[in-house]
């Protein structure tokens, strides 16, 4: 439950102004606010799922839904570590276990990609 959070806190994550129950509005995000929450709680390991990236079709459709969610929960859980004061003991690792072919296929979307992949730290 993201219970006791200001609505500036749930704006920052991308959950502002969300009715009805919040696992089937915005999951993603929200699992960033918990993260959040037990770093503060002193949990010294976290780890979260985000979307579905299996794009073998239609892959710009697919991520078109996701990419501006992640790109938002993830600025925020930084932005939010920040002001508490835990990111600067605390290192956030967003990474998969392969990348996606750079060539698009027949059905539009992209296959597996074992040689190369993007990780983010901060």
């Amino acid at each position: 439950s993201l219970n006791g959070e200001t609505e500036e806190i749930k704006k920052l994550y991308g959950l502002s102004g969300l009715t009805g129950p919040l696992a089937f509005r915005n999951s993603g995000a929200a699992r960033f606010l918990i993260a959040r929450r037990l770093v503060e709680a002193g949990a010294r390991f976290v780890t979260l799922t985000f979307g579905a990236w299996d794009t073998h079709a239609y892959h710009y459709r697919g991520i078109e839904t996701q990419m501006p969610v992640l790109d938002i929960a993830l600025a925020a859980l930084i932005t939010d570590l920040d002001q508490r004061g835990l990111l600067s003991k605390t290192l956030v690792v967003v990474n998969s276990e392969f990348g996606r072919t750079p060539k698009i296929n027949a059905g539009g979307g992209r296959d597996h990609w074992p040689r190369v992949f993007s990780t983010v730290l901060a």
